[in-house]
């Protein structure tokens, strides 16, 4: 019994490993799809800006809180401002 115990044991070390490699490829891939949408984000809100500044029309502004709620950025900046 004890030699299967140590052979398990030494098979233990690769699986978690494998299982790290894994967590941070998935945390990796979130970020990046995070930082494209956010990078998204602030482009289109620079273009409506730079419309307002041109045209004087507030109607590109009236839109930027409804991308913002669809966009679900309102409640991770809410969670954050509230951990301060």
């Amino acid at each position: 019994m004890a030699v299967l115990s140590q052979a398990l044991d030494g098979i233990r070390p690769m699986v978690e490993a494998r299982d790290r490699r894994a967590a941070m490829h998935e945390r990796a891939s979130e970020f990046v799809a995070r930082a494209f949408i956010s990078a998204l984000f602030v482009l289109l809100a620079s273009k409506i800006g730079a419309e307002f500044a041109t045209t004087g029309h507030l109607t590109g502004l009236l839109l930027l809180p409804y991308l913002i709620d669809s966009l679900g950025i309102s409640a991770p900046v809410a969670h954050l401002a509230g951990e301060r």
